[in-house]
């Protein structure tokens, strides 16, 4: 694969009073890069932390060299990275990094090295000077309709009271997408402990109890679940060996997803998932109140014709009995728009 040294992706900048959303071309890249996009199926992770969050990016991509930067984002700032080693596979692993919004962490330029297309798109007014805003935003309205799993780093973020109070901020949203509810994204929490598998089960109904006195929208609204991960401290064993429960543990996340997604006809080749993300971020640069409808995505390209009102009334009114209106005009027209919904290289549902 082509690769070059940067992995910015999304980010935001205020001037002004007026809000821009900065957008690379690094998920066209890495995705377009795939040796068999067509028919490959990206798995999105999404990890938000700092320096916990780092170790198990390094572990995650094999990047052992990966910049100490990475542990340091900015207001909405996303980072996208692949792993290598599952490049070849039938759901190569995508991950995108950054952290909570943070009045101390100004936002950055991005390097203007000409190797990656740059958008920059105001948002609405309606979050305009809003930084922190715009930056929670990313991550659930634009992010979570393409995220298998959201994965946040409890040590980083303050332990688990602050991940629940943007959890339960997310589900007093409403949806970011027209996807069905059974497409939803997991959620998994690392935190660390001497007996990792004996504390998972009392963190999480602390969580539990945390999330529900801060909303008491269930869950489900937005998300199939939710899991504690404990680790290991730092040291008490090799740093890959401490991570390999979270490996795991993101790829049977993952596999459930995709399984749903699946069933739903929505899991998507990395050539519509990247088409669908170039849409949203469009449609998140316009308005971050409408859900993102994948079914108007997919005609954008290919609209309907403004005057089909006009022409369907035109050949109805030549249909002269009820037989020639069941026996042939119903199944003309019928196969007609089936036809004109699925052209040649749209995403198959089977």
């Amino acid at each position: 694969m082509k690769t070059c040294d940067h992995s910015h992706w999304l980010g935001l900048s205020v001037r002004n009073g007026e809000t821009t959303f900065i957008q690379t071309d690094r998920a066209q890249t890495l995705l377009h890069n795939l040796p068999y996009f067509e028919s490959q199926k990206p798995r999105l992770f999404v990890l938000v932390g700092n320096s916990a969050k780092t170790l198990a990016l390094r572990e995650l991509t094999s990047a052992k060299t990966l910049k100490k930067s990475a542990s340091r984002r900015g207001h909405g700032e996303i980072h996208l990275h692949i792993d290598p080693s599952s490049t070849f596979s039938d759901g190569p692993v995508l991950l995108a990094e950054g952290d909570f919004p943070s009045n101390q962490t100004p936002s950055k330029a991005i390097p203007a090295d000409g190797c990656h297309e740059i958008t920059l798109k105001p948002l609405p007014s309606s979050v305009r000077g809003l930084q922190d805003a715009a930056a929670d935003q990313i991550y659930f309205r634009l992010l979570s309709p393409f995220t298998d799993v959201f994965c946040f780093f409890a040590v980083d973020l303050g332990g688990l009271k602050p991940i629940a109070q943007r959890i339960a901020s997310w589900l007093d949203n409403i949806q970011p997408s027209t996807l069905p509810p059974t497409t939803h994204s997991q959620i998994i929490i690392v935190t660390e402990a001497p007996d990792p598998e004996l504390q998972e089960s009392r963190l999480l109904n602390r969580f539990l109890q945390l999330l529900y006195a801060e909303t008491k929208r269930d869950l489900s609204t937005h998300f199939a679940g939710v899991r504690i991960l404990t680790l290991l401290p730092p040291g008490a064993i090799s740093t890959q060996a401490r991570h390999r429960r979270l490996k795991e543990c993101l790829m049977n996340a993952s596999d459930q997803v995709g399984a749903a997604r699946m069933e739903s006809g929505t899991l998507f080749s990395a050539h519509h998932f990247a088409a669908f993300l170039r849409y949203a971020c469009s449609h998140f640069a316009q308005t971050i109140k409408e859900p993102f409808d994948f079914i108007k995505a997919s005609r954008l390209d290919n609209p309907p014709a403004v005057d089909l009102e006009y022409h369907l009334t035109n050949f109805l009114l030549k249909i002269r009995t009820p037989q020639e209106l069941k026996s042939f005009a119903v199944p003309l027209i019928s196969s007609s728009l089936l036809l004109d919904s699925y052209p040649p290289d749209m995403h198959c549902e089977i």
